[in-house]
């Protein structure tokens, strides 16, 4: 309803009525209207009742002087909100006029109108509708002004709607709307507000379409009619966002719903209808697996209804508990159970129990303990539920029941349990079902109950039932939520319970429509969440995927269709983190607002301070984290706000693009479905060559026996490490076959690959896993390598084409620097296999490029000895040269190192970090002192992978790591090396040459120079990266020419 302007023109009516009557009382109102005047309401009542009477009882007063008094007493009531006192006193007017048989004349009508003013305004609504018609009359017989028959009548269709005679009511807002079009001459302000009233008529009579039209028409009418009337705008909008939502029509709530915060913030701040409108975008948000937007919306919700109350309330309370369901979705169920101990804590501290907040905290606790596989929190928590579920109401308890055996019932699948039958649960839960199933409740509390049905029978192999029930549970939420990530997951188990049952072909089906729904979310949300909840979502869908793909390889032969579907899903998902993250910060530097490249200054600048701080102080680069995470979701939704929808990847798109002689190799890790296929990873390889139909599968080997193959033995040296994996064992020497293994390693990765890649001389390759750590231009069939085969292009992401290389005209070579420490510290570090020494042959490196650069007339900036400091190398000015070569130590430590190393030890801060792009990055000048010492902060010599990846590289065509090792880092699923190679390919850099082993000094040398020969002919990187290392492969074995790998 909208009341306000109403209320409004009703004390401007009474105004005027009141100042219809001249100034002039009976003698015994005198007394009753001099307390009145006091301001003694309550106390003048009964002299007021008694003075009137007595006035009206005196025969020789003239009746208008009576009639003044009366309602004289009646505006003084009015106007001091005492309004049933002011309709008591009205009404004896009335009653007087009556009495004495005085005509129904303007002052009798005006006596009415004010009578129906304050009954309005009152909420009297059995006044309003008594006395509207005549009101309405005798304005119009005798008066016929036309703003009271304005008001009469939208009063009077108000309280006609309010009444349920929806006929009546219309009538009076289509009368109201007349006068008013007659009395303005134009659709104005009012006219418009009144036509506002006729959709509540019209969704009071459940005519939701109509309403909406009706809704959308006025407001179209506002536009076009020019009205600076945001206020009025505001409430259509709203009024059009209710009745989207009580409609069903979600598409409408989520166009519409935005704007209308908007306009409600802007014209009436903070409000309990904004929060609404909150609430539902955050509801709905979350439905479609929307995540960024349904913590957005959420976090709003709660800052406005704290504004709202001035202190946390229950609904507060309960829009930061919805916070922690869309974490739970994001997959960080740490942070999750953090939200609500936080809401937990707050409440307690309010002194508020609410049983019903209680239930949903330790609720959510629950399924993430049961996620993070944490018996103790699991138990803590159900006990806490114990305590509290009896309080709640029958539906909510059952709700909260089901809740709980879903966790146990998960704990018990992870860990090979049965906790929920030596409870007794199973009984209970047939028995809680069959009772709720009779009673009108939420269809989630019984998709949850059909869920723990299901979960039972699954332990049991009772597969069939299984299906029934997840069925049921899945068409619940599709109803409720729609096709999101839980329905997803409730359909892939339906697919495993198909296949078992012997029934493929509908196994088939579902995960052909899941893979659809996967993408679509995918779609909606990945590029613009916080780089860390894009990793979780993947894991979250970890094993949907894998069963997909299993399922894909068991069934090759008999439905090949799909295995376009399997390349399209590695396509979307390989590298779907590091292709989104840097696409971000691409599209907002480039994109030519100044306002959105701000934003990304902003948050760089951020991220680079909490890395400079990370050891000196972590808690500071802790809060410096969250607020660039802050700041990355808010220019993440922007960018989302001002883009078209992404385009899915297809795999007739990328086979449609190759040119002859060229594939794409895909390689797969697969992961044990526990259904069908125990033990290690299976390592599988999709190849796409133009003229295919589809993709052609091929199993390569497990990951066990790639991992033996590949784990160097104990005090092997590195050279030696490297000759056992790519040479070939003399046939003469059988002996030679423990030695030399390259015979192995080829039959196991790239053998199979053989017969698909007839007729094929250039291969884009895109490494998962432990291939990650193989150089594949030095794989050899006994008798030629692999780099003279074939153009070997490892590439980031195969759905990308890679950016054209332009010729170089600019370079930044960094090299010959001064580490710091003497050279007895340092042997002494070294001793213990921690110190960095010089590295002479980088010096020859950066002379060499420089009188390259120097003879095609190229610029080039050469840092060496004490100039190669962090400060003056991250400057942004010398980032924008087309290659940065740096020549100097790289290191990647591992994640559980061997020895632990003890504080004080060199590099000890380090070697303890928990993130794998704060255990490898570059030594530049003074790097010694900090790595012994211990690291001093920001400058200290040391340029991690994480400040690194905190650079804007966007104008860097060419990143060279001419150091040993810098290939390395933890292999991550998808995503592929965290690492230096993770940390360039984020600060935008467009291609990276790195090395996988250490290389002897001048051997790197000599590869740099041939490199940099054939580069600035100019030739592009992967060219002149072959033809150096076939130069060199014809001189000096494997172990001298193959680490280095160019990836784009």
């Amino acid at each position: 309803m909208r009341l306000s302007g109403l209320m409004i023109l009703s004390i401007l009516l009474s105004t005027i009525v009141s100042s219809l009557w001249a100034q002039e009382y009976p003698e015994e109102v005198t007394p009753c209207l001099d307390k009145l005047t006091a301001g003694e309401m309550e106390a003048a009542y009964d002299l007021c009742i008694t003075c009137n009477r007595a006035a009206m009882a005196h025969e020789g007063l003239d009746p208008v002087v009576v009639m003044n008094g009366l309602i004289e007493t009646s505006n003084q009531y009015y106007f001091a909100g005492y309004l049933d006192a002011a309709m008591v006193f009205n009404q004896m007017a009335l009653d007087h006029a009556d009495s004495l048989q005085l005509p129904h004349d303007e002052n009798y009508a005006s006596y009415l109108l004010n009578l129906f003013a304050i009954a309005f305004q009152s909420g009297n609504k059995e006044i309003v509708l008594r006395k509207g018609q005549e009101t309405a009359a005798l304005i119009l017989q005798f008066a016929g002004n036309i703003p009271e028959l304005v008001y009469v009548h939208t009063a009077m269709g108000v309280a006609y709607l309010a009444d349920g005679q929806l006929a009546e009511s219309e009538e009076n807002f289509e009368l109201a709307s007349a006068y008013q079009l007659e009395l303005a001459g134009m659709p104005d302000s009012t006219y418009f507000n009144i036509q506002l009233q006729l959709s509540d008529v019209y969704e009071a009579g459940g005519d939701l379409n109509k309403a909406i039209q009706h809704t959308q028409k006025v407001l179209t009418g506002i536009k076009e009619a020019g009205l600076q009337n945001e206020a009025l705008t505001a409430d259509g909008t709203l009024n059009l966002f209710y009745l989207a939502f009580v409609s069903g029509s979600t598409e409408m709530v989520l166009q519409k719903g935005p704007e209308t915060a908007r306009l409600l913030e802007k014209v009436y701040g903070s409000t309990p209808d904004l929060v609404w409108v909150y609430t539902v975008l955050g509801t709905e948000y979350l439905l479609r697996s929307q995540l960024a937007e349904s913590e957005e919306s959420f976090e709003l919700a709660s800052a406005h209804q704290l504004i709202v109350t001035g202190a946390p309330d229950s609904t507060y309370f309960s829009l930061q508990l919805r916070l922690s369901e869309v974490y739970q979705l994001y997959g960080d169920h740490v942070k999750a159970i953090e939200k609500v101990e936080e809401v937990m804590a707050e409440m307690e501290a309010a002194g508020m129990h609410n049983s019903a907040l209680l239930a949903d905290s330790y609720d959510l606790m629950m399924l993430a303990a049961t996620e993070l596989n944490d018996e103790a929190a699991l138990v803590e928590y159900v006990n806490g539920l114990m305590e509290v579920i009896g309080e709640l109401p029958i539906d909510v308890m059952a709700s909260k029941y089901f809740n709980m055996v879903i966790a146990i019932n998960r704990f018990d699948i992870a860990n090979g349990t049965r906790v929920i039958t030596e409870y007794g649960l199973d009984t209970i839960t047939f028995q809680v079902l069959e009772a709720v199933g009779k009673l009108d409740i939420d269809p989630m509390i019984l998709s949850n109950g059909y869920l723990v049905l299901g979960n039972i029978y699954l332990m049991d192999g009772l597969y069939d039932k299984v299906y029934v029930n997840y069925d049921k549970a899945s068409s619940l939420v599709a109803e409720r939520y729609g096709k999101d990530f839980l329905y997803i997951t409730y359909r892939n188990t339906m697919a495993i319970c198909a296949e078992k049952q012997g029934q493929p072909e509908l196994a088939k089906s579902i995960y052909e429509d899941n893979f659809q729904l996967t993408e679509r979310i995918i779609q909606n949300n990945f590029a613009y969440l916080p780089e860390q909840a894009q990793a979780q979502l993947i894991q979250n869908m970890g094993f949907v995927r894998t069963c997909f793909a299993s399922f894909t390889m068991r069934y090759a032969e008999v439905y090949p269709d799909m295995l376009a579907a399997l390349s399209e899903e590695a396509l979307l998902f390989q590298g779907a983190v590091l292709r989104n993250a840097s696409g971000i910060r691409n599209r907002l530097l480039t994109g030519g607002d100044p306002q959105d490249a701000e934003l990304v200054d902003n948050w760089l600048r951020m991220k680079q301070q909490a890395a400079a701080v990370r050891f000196s102080n972590p808690d500071q680069a802790d809060a410096l984290d969250k607020q660039a995470e802050e700041l990355e979701k808010k220019f993440s939704l922007g960018i989302k706000r001002k883009s078209t929808e992404q385009e899915a990847l297809h795999w007739s798109d990328l086979q449609n693009e190759m040119l002859a002689g060229t594939a794409v190799v895909q390689f797969l890790r697969i992961e044990s479905d526990g259904y069908f296929r125990t033990g290690p990873a299976q390592y599988c390889a999709l190849v796409t060559r133009s003229g295919l139909k589809r993709p052609e599968l091929i199993t390569l080997c497990d990951e066990e026996q790639l991992a033996s193959l590949l784990s160097a033995r104990e005090n092997e040296p590195a050279g030696d490490h490297v000759r056992r994996l790519y040479l070939y064992p003399d046939p003469l020497f059988p002996e030679d076959t423990t030695d030399y293994q390259g015979d192995r390693l080829y039959q196991m990765i790239w053998q199979p690959l053989e017969a698909s890649l007839t007729g094929t001389d250039t291969i884009h390759y895109a490494p998962v896993g432990l291939l990650h750590r193989i150089a594949f231009q030095a794989l050899s069939d006994g008798d030629s390598l692999l780099l003279q085969r074939y153009v070997m292009l490892q590439e980031k992401d195969p759905g990308m084409p890679p950016s054209s290389f332009e010729s170089v005209r600019s370079i930044l070579a960094v090299g010959g620097i001064d580490y710091g420490l003497s050279e007895t510290a340092v042997a002494v570090a070294d001793d213990r296999g921690s110190g960095w020494s010089p590295l002479p042959g980088t010096r020859q490196e950066v002379d060499m490029i420089a009188n390259m650069a120097e003879a095609k007339q190229i610029s080039c900036t050469v840092l060496t000895d004490g100039k190669a400091r962090e400060d003056i190398l991250t400057d942004q000015q010398l980032l924008s040269a087309d290659v940065l070569h740096l020549g100097t130590h790289g290191f990647f430590l591992p994640a559980e190192p061997n020895p632990v190393p003890e504080a004080g030890d060199p590099g000890y801060q380090f070697r303890t970090a928990e993130s794998p792009l704060m255990r490898s990055g570059l030594l530049l000048s003074g790097g010694n002192t900090s790595w012994i010492q211990g690291s001093t902060g920001n400058v200290d010599g040391i340029l991690t992978a994480s400040e690194i990846s905190n650079l804007n590289m966007l104008d860097i065509e060419l990143v060279v790591l001419s150091a040993c090792e810098t290939g390395l880092g933890d292999i991550q699923g998808d995503e592929g090396v965290y690492g230096l190679q993770r940390a360039f390919a984020m600060a935008g850099a467009q291609n990276l040459i790195m090395s996988l082993w250490k290389v002897p000094d001048r051997y790197t040398a000599e590869l740099m120079t041939r490199f940099y020969t054939y580069l600035l002919e100019p030739s592009d990187p992967a060219t002149a990266l072959r033809r150096a290392q076939l130069d060199l492969s014809t001189r000096t074995d494997v172990y001298n020419w193959a680490a280095f790998v160019l990836v784009r």
